[in-house]
């Protein structure tokens, strides 16, 4: 099972493709592509979070970047991937778009 899975359905159960569907809905169309760009920028999606003799800085640049990694995943993630993990859920509520 993927990390994001696992932490998704523990998290939120019967709700986690209501859940995932809210990402894909909140991240595309050109407004979201635009802040997920943004995002990405801001958080260094590109870039090595590591600081040469600065703990503290890298552990928050890695921070930033992980939570972009987070939004990344749930947008990745399909249901066909997440349904057989959510108990008594046999289908999605919605599509992928």
């Amino acid at each position: 099972m993927l990390p994001v899975v696992e932490w998704l359905t523990g998290l939120w159960g019967r709700r986690a493709d209501a859940v995932r569907l809210a990402y894909r809905r909140a991240f595309t169309g050109d407004a979201g592509r635009l802040v997920l760009a943004d995002l990405g920028a801001c958080c260094g999606e590109d870039v090595t979070s590591f600081v040469a003799g600065d703990p503290h800085q890298t552990a928050f640049r890695e921070g930033k970047r992980a939570a972009l990694l987070h939004i990344r995943s749930m947008l990745d993630l399909k249901a066909g991937e997440l349904l057989p993990f959510v108990p008594g859920n046999q289908e999605t509520q919605d599509h992928d778009d």
